[in-house]
Parts: structure tokens; sequence; C-alpha cells
């Protein structure tokens, strides 16, 4: 069975339906430390090496991120025993390309050696952005 399962991240501030609006506000009121808000990260993105160790270090994040995984296990896990083929995740931050960047990367990551599980990741925010 293949679950067809996208990660997106999102930023705030745009015309998004109130529950995806509810899942930026997860993120931003998760008590996440923000790097968009130190000067050295600001043009960087959480796919950067510098902001992925920041991020690494806050127990904080290793926390929230544990909930997210058991959550989406077990989502997945009902997902495919329902026959459901596609199930979409998405995190939303203040900017959109670090703590929503980072989790969605991570996710992704651990979701990609799983059977069954087909992983389509976009950061919307990054794709906007002009080079």
């Amino acid at each position: 069975m293949l679950v067809a399962f996208s990660v997106t991240p999102l930023g705030v501030g745009e015309a998004v339906a109130e529950y995806v609006a509810d899942a930026v506000r997860v993120v931003r009121d998760s008590g996440l430390p923000n790097p968009g808000r130190l000067e050295q990260f600001k043009a960087l993105t959480g796919r950067d090496a510098p902001v992925i160790e920041y991020l690494n270090q806050q127990e904080s994040v290793h926390q929230f991120f544990a909930s997210v995984l058991s959550l989406v296990d077990s989502s997945i896990q009902e997902y495919q025993r329902r026959g459901f083929k596609h199930l979409m995740i998405s995190f939303g931050c203040t900017g959109g390309q670090h703590r929503s960047v980072y989790l969605a990367e991570q996710l992704a990551k651990r979701l990609r050696d799983r059977n069954g599980v087909d992983v389509v990741l976009r950061h919307r925010e990054l794709e906007s952005k002009p080079e």
C-alpha cells in the first residue's frame, strides 16, 4: 500500500484555510525558539547547517518533535488500516523559513525510510522567494 505524504511548511499572513492557520499557531505558540529573531540566522533557512545545529541544541524542539512523531505515527497507521492513500501534514511558523522548514525536513527524513510511505516535501515559502 502506498501512502502519499506531504509535508508543507507555511508562513503566516497568507490566505489559508483556518485549519492550516491553526497549524501555524501550534508551532508559533509552542514555545520553540525562533532563529529568525537572531541576526546570524535571518538570511538562512531551516535547511542550513547553522540553523539545524541551533534547533538541534534546543530541548524544547526535541520534545515538540517527539510529540509530532507520535501523532504522525498513529495517523499513518490509522490511514493505512483504513485504506486511505493521502495524508498531508503542514507546519507553519512566523516567517515560514526556519522552524517550519526544519521540522518538515526532519519529519520527511524520518518517514522516507518507512515501508508504504511516499513522502512529497514542499517548502511553499522558500519556493516563492526570489533567488
